[in-house]
């Protein structure tokens, strides 16, 4: 087809995008067994459980939120200004 042609056809009507499906929970809201309750479970004590490589994990998450979250930043101002002074 020529320009003018195409200029003047109607246009085709837009596609509309189907929305993606949100398969999001909240953990607090399932009903589940025990066996799968308790699936994250060990034997280790507190203490054993830090292990120096959960303990960089824990501390670089830790960074990670208080620099990231405004409230928890405003917590531990608070308390550091009141345990230090």
């Amino acid at each position: 087809m020529g320009f003018w042609q195409n200029l003047f056809r109607a246009s085709k009507p837009a596609r509309q995008l189907a929305a993606p499906a949100i398969r999001a929970r909240f953990d607090a809201a399932e009903s589940l067994d025990d066996r799968r309750h308790w699936a994250n479970s060990d034997w280790l004590s507190l203490d054993g459980a830090l292990t120096p490589v959960v303990r960089r994990t824990l501390r670089n998450r830790a960074r990670y939120e208080r620099l990231n979250n405004s409230y928890l930043a405003g917590i531990c101002e608070t308390l550091a200004f009141d345990l230090i002074g």
